[in-house]
């Protein structure tokens, strides 16, 4: 490797060796790969490099008389994949721009620079898009949750409601006669014994069973003609849809937007 580094050589044959040598290589084998290859061009500014090469599974190698030349292999199918993703993304990098919003000068800077290798400039299209797929990554966590719709709402629909029995409040009484329309409640509450109802008359004797709640009046006119131009200007103007339908909870925490540090 110093040799390589004397001779600064650089190609897919040279690439895959240093690959191979990276994952079997101590700290100090591993620090001089890289050193070659960011004195090649490498933009590794995080450790994507390093991760994808740990990441493949070269364990099932362990004491394969062959390893050293299996590793070899893999990093030369994954230097493969990469050109072919690589000349598709060149041949299509003006479509690429539009996308990203960026100009075809500044993304052909992040995949090379005056004196890198061409097979440097495949791994840092690697590392291009490791980064492209970290920062997506990163936006769809700081965007809010959406409700199940798929579009944020403080006014969600109720849940669908099973047509069955209301059950009301303090209910124990079970009717032998009209089983229709006793509520779920009679499946867990027992009926009471004569003895033990009169008592509970006894002890409930003048507590009151019902509230008389004063409300204000309420005229119903839906036919009304308006008086006014205002009037017919109010009624007929068009009003929101999701705050006059019908069963509708507004849930404030979801018409806030959520503080978080930039």
């Amino acid at each position: 490797m110093k040799l390589i580094q004397k001779l600064n050589l650089m190609d897919d044959s040279i690439l895959a060796e240093l690959f191979s040598q990276f994952i079997d290589g101590d700290d100090t084998v591993r620090d001089l790969v890289m050193a070659l290859l960011k004195a090649r061009g490498l933009m590794n500014e995080n450790t994507f490099v390093e991760v994808e090469l740990d990441s493949w599974e070269t364990w099932k190698y362990e004491g394969d008389p062959r390893r050293k030349t299996k590793l070899v292999e893999m990093a030369e199918d994954w230097i493969k994949d990469w050109k072919q993703r690589y000349n598709e993304f060149i041949a299509n990098v003006g479509n690429e721009a539009k996308k990203s919003g960026k100009t075809v000068s500044e993304i052909m800077s992040m995949l090379s620079s005056p004196g890198t290798s061409p097979i440097i400039s495949i791994v840092n299209f690697f590392i291009f898009k490791c980064r492209e797929k970290e920062e997506l990554a990163q936006k769809a966590e700081q965007e809010p949750k959406k409700t199940g719709e798929g579009v944020r709402n403080a006014v969600i629909s109720m849940p669908a409601i099973r047509k069955s029995n209301l059950m009301r409040l303090g209910e124990s009484h079970r009717s032998k006669c009209y089983a229709e329309r006793e509520s779920t409640l009679n499946r867990f509450l027992p009926q009471l014994d004569p003895r033990t109802q009169s008592r509970l008359n006894l002890l409930l004797d003048g507590f009151t069973t019902y509230v008389n709640l004063a409300l204000k009046p309420i005229n119903v006119q839906p036919f009304s003609r308006p008086t006014s131009k205002k009037e017919l200007k109010e009624k007929t103007r068009p009003k929101s849809l999701n705050l006059l339908s019908p069963f509708k909870y507004f849930l404030p925490e979801l018409a806030t937007l959520a503080i978080t540090d930039s």
